[in-house]
């Protein structure tokens, strides 16, 4: 048998034949396409948030465009409905959030009877400790080392702030969240100008050898995402409806600002609905002097969500997109690393 020559040996680095990448060479690339969405985030997050409202508007849209409405009003009318939507819960949730604020000194007596009443408690545990501790150490349960007297730092008055330097305290943070709803807004605008050219390009990219099947998947891919984000936009809708009316029915203040925390914490995989109900609960709490209301929350929050994630979520999600659920999990949670809650 002849000897093998250098030509017949392969680099265990290269795949035989040349043909695809090895899985380094995929490792590395992945790595990099990571770091790339990571670090590029502040002009891919507002591109993603366009892409995610145009499947949502798309089948506004269309609907409008039936109605013999041109193609750029209708993506205008959309767009603005949507965005004057989402001003408007913000005009809500902040003047909600107003009269809270307000009403918090009126719940101060109640607050404080009970957190007396924990601190008896806590105080009888002392008392029954230290008498322990007495016993085995002999030192009688009140003596303590002396503690060093305070010493207070030299008063100074504080100067009294700048009408400008309040206005730039208040003004200031709120430029990037505007500079970031106006790039939404335009990016939205383009995509839903351009979804045909964009899908077309997207076939001519990936499927020049079979462009009808091409388009049937890329249509139906569509279809499916826009019927899951529109499900689960109406899924959180009606369960923040539901807590808003289970809150009013049970005297909560400010039920429309609990129901709309809840509505948007769900959007957070797995911790959103443990995020949304503790406002709610500290806030009964703070109401009644009782306990009763407070439980009352907690077990119409949890309802709820046993509901909407054991029920409801599983029926539609599975029969209405085709999606995995393991797929959505195994998404939810990557994008939540990589993004947070965006």
């Amino acid at each position: 048998m002849p000897p093998a020559s250098d030509d017949d040996t392969v680099d265990p680095g290269v795949s035989k034949g040349g043909a695809g990448p090895t899985g380094l060479q995929a490792l590395n690339a992945g790595a990099i396409v990571v770091a790339a969405l990571y670090f590029g985030r502040d002009l891919l997050v507002p591109l993603v948030l366009a892409v995610l409202l145009a499947f949502v508007l798309a089948p506004l849209v269309v609907l409008l465009q039936r109605t013999r409405m041109g193609k750029a009003p209708s993506v205008l009318v959309a767009v603005a409905l949507a965005f004057a939507a989402i001003l408007g819960i913000g005009a809500i949730v902040g003047r909600q959030a107003t009269t809270l604020a307000e009403s918090l000194p009126a719940y101060q007596a109640t607050i404080q009877d009970k957190v007396k009443s924990l601190t008896v408690g806590t105080e009888a545990i002392g008392r029954i400790g230290g008498a322990v501790q007495s016993l085995l150490t002999g030192v009688p349960a009140g003596e303590s080392a002396g503690a060093a007297p305070a010493v207070e730092g030299p008063a100074r008055d504080a100067a009294a702030p700048s009408a400008l330097g309040v206005v730039r305290t208040v003004v200031a943070p709120l430029f990037g969240p505007l500079a970031t709803l106006g790039v939404v807004v335009v990016f939205t605008v383009f995509v839903l100008l351009s979804r045909e050219d964009l899908r077309d390009r997207v076939v001519r990219l990936v499927g020049r050898q079979d462009l009808h099947r091409t388009i049937l998947a890329m249509n139906d891919a569509a279809g499916r995402l826009s019927r899951y984000f529109l499900f689960q936009l109406a899924l959180n809708t009606a369960f923040g409806v539901f807590i808003a009316a289970g809150l009013w029915g049970v005297g909560l203040p400010n039920p429309v600002l609990w129901g709309i925390l809840a509505a948007l914490m769900r959007f957070v995989p797995y911790i959103g609905s443990v995020i949304a109900v503790v406002p709610p609960v500290l806030l009964a709490l703070a109401v009644a002097p009782g306990w009763s209301l407070a439980v009352v929350v907690l077990g119409l929050f949890l309802l709820g969500d046993l509901l909407m994630g054991q029920v409801v979520e599983p029926l539609l999600y599975g029969h209405s997109t085709g999606l995995s659920p393991i797929a959505v999990v195994l998404s939810a949670a990557f994008w939540t690393f990589m993004w947070g809650p965006v």
